[in-house]
């Protein structure tokens, strides 16, 4: 009687300990099987991280040509001015020796006919040269006017460059942090399925993973997390087979 007890006793310590084995190692694929989910997110989340940060250096280089473009039509700009007020001089002198030599040939200015013709020779000498003078300047006007009018094409092309470039950024940022509320949500839902699993049966809270740009500490803080549930849940094996063989 004695024996089949002992023989019965032996057979359900060994079943009890078959099935805690088999636990044992549910739990270690589990846990196995959320680390590489983990590691397949953190993949995914620096994929994100990468196409975000060339989006904002994209940006930022097309803010810097914009800007170059503007300072250039600024300058444009003030140089045309100054062309202009140059010509106007230019042309207030022209009208004033235009006016002098009318009123040399109406006979206004008493004038020798010797000293006359000089003066007539000399104006048109000078008429002549400012014509030139003039020509020279309405050539520079108009080059002027055509790098205005290439500075305002080129203003014109960055702008819609630096909005195209906006709004696909702008729409690559809303996908990330779609993607990133989608995987937040499986990180919660595995890291709290590894904490239903530790010794003293409490929920682990989940790891913020926006907390930081970069997430420089996520891998090490998820694989301490791992390693402490994976020896937590060894130590309760060896602690039950150890009080089963007492």
């Amino acid at each position: 009687m004695m024996k089949g007890s002992i023989f019965f006793y032996a057979g359900k310590k060994s079943n009890i300990f078959g099935k805690h084995q088999k636990r044992t190692t549910v739990d270690c694929m589990m846990i196995l099987l959320s680390r590489e989910e983990l590691q397949s997110i953190q993949r995914e989340l620096e994929v994100l991280s990468e196409q975000y940060s060339q989006k904002c250096l994209e940006n930022a280089h097309l803010a810097q040509a914009l800007e170059a473009e503007r300072q250039a039509l600024r300058q444009c700009q003030r140089e045309n001015q100054e062309l202009n007020a140059h010509n106007q001089e230019l042309n207030n002198r022209l009208s004033a020796e235009i006016t002098r030599m009318r009123s040399c040939f109406s006979g206004e200015t008493a004038l020798s006919p010797l000293t006359q013709g000089k003066d007539v020779y000399e104006l048109e000498v000078l008429l002549r040269i400012k014509e030139s003078e003039i020509q020279y300047l309405k050539q520079e006007i108009h080059s002027l006017k055509d790098e205005l009018q290439s500075a305002l094409r080129d203003k014109k092309y960055a702008t819609d460059k630096y909005k195209d470039i906006y709004t696909e950024l702008s729409i690559v940022k809303a996908k990330a942090d779609c993607d990133i509320s989608k995987l937040k949500e499986k990180l919660l839902i595995a890291t709290e399925a590894l904490g239903e699993r530790t010794v003293d049966g409490t929920v682990t809270s989940g790891y913020d993973i926006m907390k930081s740009k970069s997430n420089p500490d996520f891998i090490k803080k998820e694989q301490s997390t791992s390693s402490k549930q994976l020896r937590g849940v060894r130590s309760k094996s060896v602690t039950e087979q150890v009080s089963w063989d007492s």
